[in-house]
Order: structure tokens, then sequence, then C-alpha cells
């Protein structure tokens, strides 16, 4: 049986900058399912929208989990502090 990481890297084929806790979805036939995105990031999701327009799927309870990272990138895109696992969706893979 693949882990959570390998299912999403034959599955995203794109992890940004080369950090594994941010995956990028460009195509809507790849966009994760609710299912699958709960079981990267670990726990509750929460959709929120950068600046530039795309969505970030993250940890609804992230600032309540110490033992998580700050995602320096999820932060970037997002403008403040994300910690854990991360999804961005833009283009055809937003979530409607």
């Amino acid at each position: 049986m693949k882990s959570t990481e390998e299912k999403h890297w034959t599955k995203v084929k794109q992890v940004v900058d080369g950090d594994p806790k941010s995956v990028l979805y460009e195509d809507k036939k790849d966009s994760p399912t609710l299912e699958e995105a709960r079981e990267f990031i670990g726990g509750y999701i929460e959709l929120v929208h950068t600046k530039a327009g795309a969505q970030l799927i993250i940890d609804e309870e992230g600032g309540f989990k110490p033992d998580l990272e700050v995602n320096a990138i999820a932060s970037f895109l997002y403008g403040g502090t994300i910690v854990g696992n991360a999804i961005i969706l833009i283009g055809d893979a937003k979530w409607t």
C-alpha cells in the first residue's frame, strides 16, 4: 500500500519548489477529492483564497497544533501564516 505522500506525488506530479508540504493542481481531472484533501492535510480542511486568485486547502485547526511547522510557500501565497500541508488549486483545478 502506498503512503499518503506517495499517492499524492503520483497523482499531482508537481510539488512546489521541492517542498512536499505544498502540492499544486492545475487540471480539473487531477483535482483532489474531499477525502484526498483531508488525508493529505491531516484533518479538517479549510478553503481560502489568495490575492492572486488561487485557492489553498489548509488545515482548519492548524493554528491549534503546535507540532505543525510553518508552510513558507502557502504563507507567502496567502499573505499570512499557514502551518502544515497545503494544496494549491489554480486554473481548472479550483473547487466550485
